[in-house]
């Protein structure tokens, strides 16, 4: 099964490298251009060119992603956003599939740092709720006025009394 060649990039004037992680080009000043095949990942290369880091010398590299689409959730529409189609990483049928043991064990470590997440913040809300405690008590008692205490008089002030 041959892929078919939808464009063809070149790496842009004074620029020296680029890599796309998600459609794993690599363009350097040696190898400035190279195609790109069906069924890549083009969301990032898209943006690039846009910012002029790469120029398409022929063919495209599709449509732009719109921000946001539409989601039948219920029986109701929401808007969702693309992002997160955009950014898929670009996967080959020979890696090995995700192992279920990985998968309880990410699934066990998330839970595990959002229940100690919950501990610190009932920690917080409970130190906070101290705090206003001891501000409250602190302005229920009333503190006296510093009275100044009655000067001794020296020695020469007696004299001068008499």
């Amino acid at each position: 099964m041959e892929k078919e060649i939808i464009a063809t990039i070149h790496l842009a004037p004074g620029r020296v490298g680029f890599y796309d992680p998600l459609s794993r080009i690599h363009l350097t000043l040696s190898h400035p251009e190279t195609y790109v095949y069906s069924g890549t990942n083009c969301a990032s290369l898209r943006r690039n060119v846009k910012s002029g880091v790469i120029r398409i010398l022929e063919g495209t590299l599709g449509e732009d992603v719109p921000p946001l689409k539409v989601v039948k959730v219920n029986g109701k529409y929401h808007l969702a956003s693309n992002a997160e189609e955009e950014m898929k990483p670009v996967v080959k049928k020979d890696d090995a599939p995700v192992k279920e043991d990985t998968k309880k064990k990410d699934e066990e470590q998330k839970k595990a740092i959002q229940d100690k997440a919950m501990e610190e913040a009932k920690k917080a809300v409970e130190a906070d709720k101290a705090n206003e405690a001891g501000k409250k008590d602190a302005a229920k008692t009333e503190e006296k006025p510093v009275t100044k205490a009655p000067a001794k008089k020296t020695a020469a002030a007696k004299k001068a009394d008499k």
